[in-house]
Order: structure tokens, then C-alpha cells, then sequence
């Protein structure tokens, strides 16, 4: 089986485990009668689809193509074994750490971002929420895995593992929040819905997605206390577009407000707090 066959394998089990996933919290909240935002659902999975169809060409190009040519061309050579995944793992989650921490700091990026963090209820479906406008952005950074000697199949095989994580994260606090034990090293519910909650004192911390030791290396740790509340602030959905296009057009309202084009060019590439009116605020 060659790397791009592996891929689409393993690829072809998330729709069933997010389904899965989804039915279960479906049933759950119905069972006891609590609220299930049927609609952040459909945008939640309608977001997922197409971006796997605008974006399965551009990924088979990057993996078929580009990865295989920069491991080619890597740093430095290293025989097969288990020491490549070892290897694999802790650049993936470094980067992803960085990628993610990216996506916060600089407004461009934060625009696709947002997109992700505009939902108003955590469920398993949110983990395939996206912008249908994010074709390389931050995750540019895994490059450097086959650069670094990994193997194109290794990074495959970890990378959809960890996905595999990174989208049960998100399920309902109902059904799993914190976990002992596990949330000493690694990103439980509990510590990622805390990342996607717009109280004040949780807003840009835990950034991994599987590991919360960049976090806490790098200061950006915070452990869930107040109950989250979920979305963007500011910004309350209504309906697939407006998730999609909502923050792009509060910043292109304001760079078109901007009196030159160094103050245009900041305001895309700064964090999304700043403003070119030092009395205002970007609120996410």
C-alpha cells in the first residue's frame, strides 16, 4: 500500500467516527432533554465537506508531490523504525502547538480561524468546522517533518492518529470533560473547551492539540475553573456565509478605513486585538 492509499484508508474512517460521535451526543441530549443546536450541526458538517472537496486536490498535490520531493531533499538521513514516529510526534505537536498560536496572533490568519471558534456549543461536529478559504495557511509549518528525515508514510500515519484526538476534544462537556490522570501531559475536553471559550481569562491558552506541555513550557496553560461560554465575541452566527465571512469583513472594513498602507498592511498581520485607533478593540 503507498503513503497516498494509507492516507485515504485511514481518511476514510473519520466521517464514521464523527458521525458516530454525533448520534451518540444527539441521543444523549435527548434522552435528557437538553438543548442540541441542530443547526451549528449542519453548518458544523457542511463546513467539514466542502472543504474536503475544495481542498482533497491541493492535499493530494502536497502529498503526492511535495512531501516526497522534500524528503528527497531532507536533512538528515534516518533508517526505518519506531525512533522515525517518535521523531514524527513530537515535531507534529510542536508545530501544530506553533501553527495554532499563529492562527491567533496574526488577524489574517485569525479570519480563517475564527471560523473554528465561532461555534456556539461544543460537540464532536466542531472539530470539522473550517474555513473553506484555509488551503495551506499555518500547517505550511509541517513541512519541515520531511525535511527532518520522517518518512512521507510516517508523518501520515501520525498525523491522522492525532487527528483522530483532536477531533474527540471536542465533544459535549455532558459526555466527557476532564479526564484524571490523562490531562497531566495531554489536552483533555475539558482543557480544549477552555480554548474555545471567550471568558476573559481563557481566551489564546491551550493551544495543543494532544500535548499540554508547550503549553505549560511556554505560559499559555490555563486549567478550566468558570464554566466556558463558547463563540466569538461579537460575533453571534447567522447561518453558513456569515460563519465563513464574518471576521474577513471586519477587517477589510477597517483596512478600508485605514489611512495608508502601512496601517492596512498592520492590520492584517498583527494580532487581532490591534487597531490602527488605539481607543478600540477587535473583540474575538
Amino acid at each position: 500500500m503507498n503513503q497516498i492509499a494509507l492516507y485515504q484508508s485511514l481518511k476514510q474512517f473519520m466521517p464514521v467516527y464523527v458521525i458516530s460521535f454525533i448520534v451518540l451526543e444527539f441521543i444523549y441530549n435527548l434522552y435528557n432533554n437538553k438543548r442540541f443546536l441542530v443547526h451549528e450541526v449542519r453548518i458544523n458538517v457542511l463546513s467539514g465537506l466542502l472543504v474536503i472537496l475544495t481542498q482533497s486536490a491541493l492535499q493530494y498535490f502536497f502529498l503526492a508531490r511535495v512531501n516526497p520531493y522534500l524528503y528527497q531533499h531532507r536533512f538528515i538521513d534516518l533508517p526505518p523504525g519506531w525512533y522515525q514516529f517518535a521523531l514524527c510526534f513530537f515535531l507534529y505537536t510542536f508545530l501544530q502547538y506553533c501553527s495554532h498560536y499563529l492562527s491567533h496572533k496574526i488577524r489574517f490568519f485569525w479570519c480563517l480561524h475564527e471560523v473554528h471558534h465561532s461555534a456556539e456549543q461544543m460537540n464532536t461536529s466542531t472539530g470539522v468546522r473550517n474555513s473553506i478559504f484555509d488551503v495551506i495557511s499555518t500547517d505550511s509549518l509541517y513541512l519541515l517533518i520531511p525535511l527532518s528525515g520522517v518518512e512521507p508514510a510516517v508523518f501520515l500515519i501520525t498525523y491522522s492518529i492525532l487527528k483522530i484526538w483532536g477531533t474527540f476534544i471536542h465533544i459535549n462537556e455532558e459526555l466527557v470533560s476532564k479526564i484524571p490522570l490523562v490531562n497531566w501531559i495531554m489536552i483533555d475536553p475539558s482543557a480544549h473547551h477552555v480554548h474555545h471559550a471567550r471568558n476573559p481569562e481563557y481566551i489564546d491558552k491551550n493551544y495543543g492539540e494532544f500535548l499540554n506541555v508547550y503549553d505549560k513550557l511556554f505560559g499559555t496553560f490555563v486549567p478550566e475553573e468558570a464554566k466556558p461560554v463558547y463563540g466569538s465575541i461579537g460575533h453571534e452566527p447567522k447561518g453558513f456565509w456569515d460563519v465563513e465571512l464574518y471576521a474577513f469583513k471586519k477587517l477589510f472594513a477597517e483596512m478600508r478605513s485605514a489611512k495608508t498602507l502601512k496601517e492596512k498592511i498592520l492590520l492584517a498581520i498583527m494580532p487581532p486585538e490591534w487597531s490602527v485607533n488605539r481607543n478600540a478593540k477587535f473583540l474575538r
